[in-house]
């Protein structure tokens, strides 16, 4: 009722330019990556000195255009939302979420982590044991090991 009136006076004074039309808005428009999800982040060795173990890049800037601030955090944290709930919750049950007893056949579950992280089959493979054989050492410290392991026999 109400709420319908006032948008119907809202919308009518807008396409006859009144006075009481809606005011123009705008927002301040910054060189935007256009597609930043989580699946164009990369970690990398952080330098020696640095505080953080890994640095995190970000890969395809090539379609680089002007968007509104803040276009690209929105899209990021958006897909982190989606993507996080995909992900396990912590390093120590990779083993376990990944393992043959959860599938049928023994190449699924290094296919599943291949899928769900971008990474070779044969990365994910060596992830998989890594991390399943260092299950007594602290997860962080075994995830970042088992994944530097894991991509420079890859490569």
């Amino acid at each position: 009722g109400e709420l319908r009136q006032q948008l119907t006076k809202l919308a009518s004074a807008q396409s006859q330019n009144s006075e009481c039309r809606l005011p123009d808005m705008k927002a301040p428009v910054v060189w935007s990556h256009g597609r930043l999800t989580s699946r164009r982040l990369l970690l990398r060795d952080a330098l020696p000195d640095a505080q953080a173990p890994f640095e995190i890049c970000v890969a395809g800037w090539s379609g680089l255009a002007p968007a509104p601030l803040y276009a690209d955090l929105a899209a990021l944290l958006t897909d982190l939302a989606f993507e996080a709930v995909r992900l396990p919750h912590s390093v120590e049950d990779i083993p376990e979420i990944y393992s043959v007893a959860g599938h049928a056949g023994a190449a699924v579950p290094p296919t599943l982590l291949a899928e769900h992280l971008m990474l070779e089959q044969g990365t994910a493979v060596s992830i998989i044991e890594m991390l399943s054989r260092k299950a007594h050492e602290s997860s962080q410290e075994a995830l970042l090991q088992s994944v530097r392991n894991a991509t420079a026999t890859a490569m």
